[in-house]
């Protein structure tokens, strides 16, 4: 075999192999598309932390829209529908839904996160990021309480930023079960411990307020606690007691 005719039958085998692989390729997506749905994996993370959404509430949802997948063709499966119609509830932080090939769907959902609750002249609940999200008929999620004279502007401000400055610090986190605004937009706090209440008065420097209370904790080493009705740090290094 002459050099010439080797270099064209290397060239014709490499031409049906790039045919080949070109018609595998335009194949497979039909393949696919001609499949049905096999079956529907939902999945929602956190759901033993908190159930504001379950695989069945997603189900139904979808159901209910006509976009539930099951023994549907692949071709007319839109992922984003999917996706977009359980992002539109408003306990879902992200969603996530894609095809396999084995003709499977799966969707996976993430709870919002909710860390207090606003018990006012209305009722909701504000996650970390500060959006409202409502409590729901049969849910129940422990987070601090906020009570009195509330805005929807203060709750994503001021009280948001409060509570996350309480998660950074485990004693306060532990310790503030309530947050009550009064009339006169003057902070208390109701703590786990003791049958006090803390007089924070307005939101500024309630860090150095908080820390000279701790400091006060520490030295009398807890003692006296039950006979307190009030601890007032509204007054500037000092902290005032109250039988």
């Amino acid at each position: 075999m002459t050099h010439t005719t080797r270099h064209i039958l290397n060239a014709i085998g490499a031409t049906v192999v790039v045919i080949y692989l070109i018609a595998a390729l335009c194949l497979i997506p039909n393949m696919h598309d001609e499949q049905t749905c096999q079956n529907v994996y939902i999945e929602v993370e956190d759901s033993a932390d908190r159930q504001f959404i379950n695989q069945q509430d997603i189900k139904q949802l979808l159901q209910k829209q006509d976009l539930y997948p099951l023994n549907k063709p692949y071709a007319t499966i839109q992922t984003q529908q999917i996706e977009d119609c359980i992002q539109q509830q408003p306990y879902v932080q992200n969603v996530e839904c894609y095809k396999t090939n084995q003709g499977d769907i799966h969707i996976i959902a993430q709870q919002r996160k909710p860390i207090f609750r606003v018990l006012s002249d209305e009722n909701y609940y504000v996650d970390e990021n500060g959006l409202i999200m409502p409590t729901g008929i049969t849910t129940a999620y422990y987070v601090p309480l906020c009570t009195g004279c509330i805005t929807k502007q203060m709750a994503q401000n001021e009280i948001l930023q409060f509570v996350h400055f309480l998660q950074d610090n485990p004693f306060w986190n532990a310790q503030i079960k309530q947050i009550h605004i009064t009339p006169k937009q003057e902070v208390e706090l109701i703590p786990n411990i003791g049958e006090h209440t803390i007089l924070l008065g307005t939101w500024t420097d309630y860090e150095k307020k908080l820390k000279k209370l701790k400091i006060f904790y520490n030295e009398l080493n807890y003692i006296g606690w039950q006979d307190w009705k009030e601890i007032d740090l509204r007054f500037k290094h000092q902290v005032v007691t109250r039988n």
